[in-house]
């Protein structure tokens, strides 16, 4: 199944609670281009769907950064 058929029920990359959903208003006037789970320390996070890592390391004030192509012009970032 291709990224673009999936959307709409792909799974969470890690189980916890949605603290911040993509398109909120953010407290710096901005909206939120992504999506914030609250995790347990140490959680397992997972890629959506599959696809070719084509970044992993430090990137800005993100920390870590894995950016996964799944062809079609998706990605998926994970900070």
């Amino acid at each position: 199944m291709t990224f673009a058929a999936a959307k709409g029920n792909l799974p969470l990359p890690a189980r916890g609670t949605i603290d911040q959903i993509f398109g909120q208003m953010l407290a710096t006037g901005q909206r939120s281009k992504g999506i914030t789970i609250e995790t347990r320390s140490g959680a397992t996070v997972i890629s959506p769907h599959e696809g070719r890592v084509v970044f992993a390391g430090k990137f800005r004030t993100y920390g870590q950064l894995l950016i996964i192509a799944h062809g079609e012009g998706y990605h998926t970032l994970l900070a």
